[in-house]
């Protein structure tokens, strides 16, 4: 029987705002440290960090579908 996997994982930002609006999303830096919640208003150092691309989202990835034979063991190889 096959499974879906989901995969969280981070993502670069394209630049999509500016000063003064407000974040759609958590953004992150490269290390997963929050640099701006969602819903707050978006700052000149993040719009600068933005244009850099140097913010990241966490996105759900769902993968294609997998045997369970094949995930057995699998995250723990790492």
């Amino acid at each position: 029987k096959g499974e879906k996997i989901n995969e969280l994982v981070v993502e670069k930002v394209q630049p999509y705002s500016t000063i003064g609006t407000t974040a759609t999303e958590d953004l992150f830096d490269e290390f997963g440290v929050l640099l701006l919640g969602k819903g707050q208003q978006i700052t000149n150092s993040i719009k600068e960090l933005l244009e850099k691309r140097e913010v990241f989202v966490w996105a759900n990835r769902e993968d294609k579908d997998c045997k369970s034979e094949e995930l057995e063991g699998g995250i723990w190889r790492i």
